[in-house]
């Protein structure tokens, strides 16, 4: 699988490389839990920036990890997400619904995604 996402990002540069990943990241985290989409994508990650001609694999990989974390548009998102999911008052009625998270969620995520291929990669480029 790296191989071949190698091979569609060959040649392009590194921000839009970064835009990419992150905006993978984004998608597959929404829909699982923050870890597991980590778990699943980060170690793709670092080997394809690995073989970029001008290796950046840690920028890369510290990139998706902040997106990951970013990620935050359905209860499923991650743990803390579900544990208020599951939060009731005491006549049982839940104090979130999942609409609750995709009004709050979804821009959140969205803004989170900008800053970090914006400000988050001139950092990065600056730290090495």
């Amino acid at each position: 699988l790296a191989t071949h996402i190698e091979h569609v990002v060959d040649g392009l540069p590194l921000f839009t490389v970064l835009c990419v990943f992150c905006g993978l990241i984004l998608i597959v985290c929404t829909f699982v839990s923050h870890t597991v989409g980590s778990l699943i994508i980060l170690p793709i990650v670092s080997e394809v920036g690995a073989r970029l001609p001008e290796p950046h694999s840690r920028l890369l990989v510290m990139g998706a990890a902040l997106m990951a974390s970013g990620a935050m548009g359905l209860p499923v998102s991650g743990f803390p997400n579900m544990n208020a999911i599951m939060l009731e008052d005491t006549l049982g009625n839940p104090y979130l619904t999942t609409m609750d998270f995709f009004k709050a969620g979804i821009p959140s995520s969205v803004i989170a995604y900008f800053i970090i291929i914006s400000i988050g990669y001139l950092i990065m480029l600056m730290l090495g």
